[in-house]
């Protein structure tokens, strides 16, 4: 299972969105649950936002 997984995402541009969905789908049902709105330019605008210690290459 591993090495199929591997065969898949077998360059870390696709790891990186493999990732990004992930984050996406919990922030999503994240601000769901608080009751904040949750729709598509909102997560756009709170990805753009700058993290403290965050690399340029992840934003």
């Amino acid at each position: 299972m591993l090495r199929a997984w591997r065969k898949k995402y077998d360059i870390p541009e696709k790891v990186a969105a493999l990732h990004r969905k992930a984050i996406l789908k919990q922030a999503a049902q994240s601000m769901a649950f608080k009751g904040q709105p949750v729709y598509r330019a909102r997560l756009k605008a709170l990805l753009k936002r700058k993290v403290k210690g965050q690399a340029d290459k992840f934003a």
